[in-house]
């Protein structure tokens, strides 16, 4: 079956580079308050929830969505901890126009065909689930691995239906050196159309920096990506390289589109007055304005400050996010490691 190499939330992504607005809306699924069917280590929903922050509901969310467009945002990515558990997420599917989701897949494994009827009726054309691949993933108690291979084969045993499916991996200072075994697993055993592969960042409060990959582990991660590209046919299966990785090996123009945070992407996660506004969904701890009027504004100073940090960190290699979570207090060093320019990019 031929795919599309791409998802709908890169080509957003990839819109962003180039000056045009988008806007993270960072909303909880049920109630006010965080909540979540998993409890995984260094989980980037559950680092913005750490105080007792009113986190903008489910409810919310169509409103915000139409309101952003005459902010003049082009596109919206909604975020959250797994949308399926929202009693109006086909409500707010529809107001972005997504055809695509992330999930867990606890839900998908459990009510099985009615939740994919859903999907289907709400126009999804690809699910993306996190994977939880045996002896690979220790220490981050993602989903169940045995529910994670259930909510596959419910995908696959679906038959009024084929969507397209992307298995997000998380690559740790463990299994870095394992990425080709990763992803026979994912084609052989989930039998996924792609896999995904993200670094674990080590946010609060949870987050395990010794999981986390070194700069120069994940030099080793990008040669490996660029030589299973060379194995299988895009077409067929997909291997994606998402922006945590670093940038390594990219060319200096790939670099300036590397990465829009605080340029041209921004995070809402409350809708109180004054509450922070930041410039990704991986960096909490960075505010770049706040919220007026429920509106958000940039502060100028703010801005400058996180962009100068975030050129460094990419012209040293580095994930901006990825950088920030692992300095743990410390004062902020780089390492620079040269990388041989990669024949296939994010």
């Amino acid at each position: 079956m031929k795919i599309d190499y791409g998802t709908q939330s890169k080509g957003k992504l990839l819109q962003a580079t180039v000056d045009k607005p988008a806007l993270d809306i960072f909303f909880t699924p049920k109630g006010s308050k965080a909540v979540c069917n998993s409890a995984c280590n260094g989980c980037y929903y559950l680092s913005y929830f750490q105080s007792e922050k009113t986190a903008i509901t489910s409810s919310q969310v169509p409103k915000l969505v139409e309101k952003s467009s005459f902010l003049g945002y082009s596109s919206v990515f909604l975020i959250t901890s797994e949308i399926l558990l929202a009693e109006n997420w086909q409500e707010i599917i529809k107001s972005t126009g997504d055809t695509y989701i992330n999930t867990n897949g606890k839900i998908i494994a459990e009510k099985e065909q009615s939740i994919l009827e859903e999907l289907e009726s709400s126009g999804i054309e690809q699910i993306v689930l996190t994977a939880n691949i045996p002896g690979f993933h220790l220490g981050l108690d993602l989903t169940d691995e045995k529910l994670v291979q259930k909510a596959f084969e419910n995908i696959h045993n679906y038959e009024s239906k084929k969507f397209n499916t992307i298995a997000t991996v998380i690559v740790t200072s463990e299994n870095y050196s394992h990425l080709s075994e990763m992803t026979y697993y994912v084609k052989n055993v989930y039998k996924a159309n792609g896999v995904k592969f993200i670094s674990h960042l080590p946010l609060p409060p949870d987050g395990i920096y010794d999981l986390s990959p070194s700069l120069e582990q994940l030099q080793l991660v990008i040669e490996s990506i660029s030589e299973l590209r060379e194995v299988f046919d895009v077409d067929e299966f997909s291997i994606q390289r998402s922006g945590t990785i670093g940038s390594q090996g990219l060319s200096d123009f790939k670099k300036k589109q590397f990465c829009p945070a605080g340029d041209s992407l921004i995070t809402l996660v409350s809708q109180e007055e004054g509450s922070p506004v930041t410039p990704c969904i991986f960096i909490s701890n960075v505010q770049i304005g706040n919220i007026n009027g429920g509106i958000p504004v940039i502060d100028d100073n703010q801005l400058d400050s996180f962009l100068q940090l975030k050129e460094q960190a990419i012209q040293n290699g580095y994930c901006p996010a990825h950088f920030l979570s692992n300095q743990n207090g410390n004062n902020s060093q780089f390492v620079q490691i040269q990388v041989s320019e990669a024949k296939n990019e994010i």
